[in-house]
């Protein structure tokens, strides 16, 4: 099968990637000083120009505004597949660690067998069967798979058999897309999942992180951002009374104006390990963690000085925002680092949690960060449709109701912005005794 990705940079880049260069016919993209050029040696071409010269390939669509891409194809009634639906290494979580483990997996799976989803990855494993000689295998429908739009899967691969659970006849089923239950008694027919790679893929692991969980059991934390409303004096006053603290992204730039340092530095952004650089092994603080996101990134170097561990974006975590039970294995960062650091405070046993510099309000034109220094991680990041925004209320809201169930309380220590999910503090008050 051959594909359409929309989207010429980073993203496209990652799709190419793990899909492999011969399944992509072309690549769409809106900027006018892109079209008629070519990526990686396909054509780039308008929306327009697709609809001309290439509507008999499906479309991919990759993270980055995918809800924006989506609307213009329902508009046009059009199939295409969201990159998001397929296991989160397709979105290069992980991408790098998984690869050789994943194409040298072999699994026993019985002759009677049956795909369940129909996302872009299942129809890739659907290929791998067919070509490893199983016969009749059907892809099942996944629940929330619209019916018009099963009926254009149907158009744009007539050679791959679509069934209802009810009649399909099979000894397992392979599970390729996240399903809410489907694990706990959805199917009957036994289940091999090959959606969750972390079962497959030892190094996921890290065990110096899991030798972190529960360290600082009833202590508290501080986790600083970096929204404008952010003060030098406010972090002096972290370092005075030898507060523990959880800063990220582009925060260490600041760190000339002032002597606080964050205990631990986070970062989950793909793009991050590499546009920080050498920052990342220089950085004046103990204990820094980085996400295993980016295609580029030089894991082996990073871990001789960074705690490396497993993000993952996708179905799972835009449809529950459930919170990582297990830091050292994988983290679901629900587009929002300050969430991850919420995880791992959790993770490491603080018992009250205050948030610091989290503005959590976006306005066009206007600074967004503490420091001037941006990247364009960081600007990428602040480029929030109104999906986004209810997705990271949605976040805060799960972190909270999680956080309470364990008899962890989350307070917002921030000057202003617009977070009402955690009960407010006032900063100065915390260090008046």
């Amino acid at each position: 099968m051959k594909y359409v990705v929309w989207g010429a940079a980073y993203r496209g880049r990652i799709i190419r990637e793990t899909l492999g260069d011969e399944r992509i016919v072309a690549f769409i993209d809106s900027d006018k000083e892109k079209i008629g050029t070519t990526y990686y040696g396909k054509p780039v071409v308008s929306y327009e120009q697709y609809k001309e010269q290439y509507l008999e390939y499906a479309i991919l669509i990759g993270v980055t505004y995918n809800e924006r891409i989506a609307k213009i194809l329902d508009a046009d009634d059009m199939f295409y597949f969201c990159i998001e639906d397929c296991v989160p290494e397709y979105m290069g979580y992980g991408w790098r660690r998984a690869e050789k483990v994943m194409k040298n997996l072999n699994l026993e799976i019985p002759a009677k067998v049956a795909v369940y989803g129909m996302s872009l990855y299942s129809v890739i494993v659907w290929e791998e069967l067919v070509k490893r000689g199983y016969k009749d295998v059907a892809l099942i429908p996944h629940k929330d798979m619209p019916e018009n739009m099963i009926e254009k899967f149907k158009k744009y691969f007539p050679d791959v058999p679509v069934k209802p659970l009810a009649a399909v006849d099979v000894d397992a089923v392979l599970l390729t897309i996240y399903e809410k239950g489907i694990k706990d008694g959805g199917l009957k027919t036994p289940i091999i999942d090959i959606y969750d790679w972390t079962l497959y893929v030892d190094e996921y692991k890290n065990e110096k992180i899991a030798c972190m969980k529960d360290t600082h059991k009833g202590e508290r934390c501080f986790i600083v951002a970096t929204g404008p409303s952010l003060r030098i004096e406010d972090l002096e006053k972290l370092r005075e009374n030898k507060e523990f603290s959880i800063s990220m992204n582009s925060i260490f730039y600041s760190f000339p104006q002032y002597k606080w340092r964050p205990d631990i530095w986070l970062c989950v952004d793909a793009l991050c390990p590499t546009e920080y650089g050498d920052h990342l092994l220089e950085m004046d603080v103990k204990d820094i963690f980085v996400s295993d996101g980016s295609l580029d990134a030089n894991y082996e170097e990073l871990e001789k000085r960074c705690l490396i561990f497993h993000s993952i974006m996708g179905r799972e975590v835009t449809a529950e925002c459930n919170v990582t039970k297990d830091f050292s294995t994988k983290v679901m960062h629900g587009s929002m680092v300050t969430n991850v650091c919420i995880q791992l405070a959790i993770y490491l046993g603080f018992e009250k949690i205050y948030l610091l510099g989290v503005d959590n309000s976006y306005i066009p034109g206007k600074q967004q960060h503490f420091s001037e220094n941006q990247t364009k991680a960081d600007v990428m990041r602040d480029e929030l449709t109104e999906y986004e925004l209810e997705l990271n209320q949605k976040v805060y809201m799960n972190s909270r109701k999680y956080a309470e169930e364990k008899g962890i309380q989350i307070y917002n220590a921030t000057r202003g912005g617009k977070l009402e999910i955690f009960n407010r503090v006032n900063l100065d008050e915390l260090f008046e005794n």
